[in-house]
């Protein structure tokens, strides 16, 4: 095994990383099928298998999109579960907030 070699592991976390690349910098699908990228990529790793356009838009993509919306789901639920707690505290125990309130 060259230190080049690529594994399996590798090859999904370089796929991974390629299209969070091209959501993020707002890249092109075909700019996997552009020599220039071709020549820049085997230049990096000449075991590296550049994901055709249809995988990163069937799998790829999908799977950044996936894994996004449940950390920002994740993130918006303990948000909304501070708050709510929050709230319910402010509801539930009035005496806390006293206004001082005179009835006239």
């Amino acid at each position: 095994m060259s230190a080049f070699t690529i594994t399996k592991a590798s090859q999904s976390k370089i796929d991974a990383t390629l299209a969070y690349f091209i959501a993020v910098d707002m890249m092109p699908y075909n700019l996997v099928t552009k020599d220039g990228f071709k020549v820049y990529t085997n230049a990096l790793n000449t075991s590296y298998h550049i994901p055709s356009r249809k995988t990163l838009t069937d799998s790829r993509i999908p799977n950044l999109y996936k894994d996004t919306k449940t950390i920002i789901e994740s993130i918006v639920n303990k948000v909304c579960f501070v708050i709510h707690h929050r709230l319910l505290d402010f509801w539930i125990q009035p005496t806390v907030f006293s206004f001082n309130w005179a009835l006239y």
